[in-house]
């Protein structure tokens, strides 16, 4: 894919996310909202549509609230390390850990 059609792309998504989160709609909706018109609009996997729109949804909650972010010279494939400057505090978040909040957020999105 050309520079020319992946910034297209990644245009899209924010655009549209910006509308979506404007309208109140939530993260999980809107994310397969946006994936699912780029796949239809751009022909590509669903996976790969997916990213983009949890990537650009990331970046727009970065965009609104200043501070923390993933240290990724600490991080490793087995941890990840957050720094949050405006309080000081690092946590870390074993991989173990982080499957078990996916679970809970699954868990949670399936009785909402």
């Amino acid at each position: 894919m050309t520079a020319t059609a992946q910034n297209a792309i990644h245009n899209a998504a924010y655009s549209q996310l910006i509308a979506l989160r404007d309208s109140g709609t939530r993260a999980e909706s809107a994310i397969t909202m946006v994936a699912e018109t780029l796949v239809e609009e751009f022909s590509c996997s669903l996976r790969r549509a997916t990213f983009i729109a949890v990537t650009a949804w990331t970046d727009l909650d970065r965009a609104a609230t200043a501070g923390a972010y993933v240290d990724t010279t600490c991080t490793s494939g087995n941890m990840v390390v957050i720094q949050d400057p405006s309080t000081g505090r690092t946590s870390i978040f074993s991989v173990r850990e982080l499957l078990a909040l996916r679970e809970q957020a699954t868990k949670h999105y399936l009785n909402a």
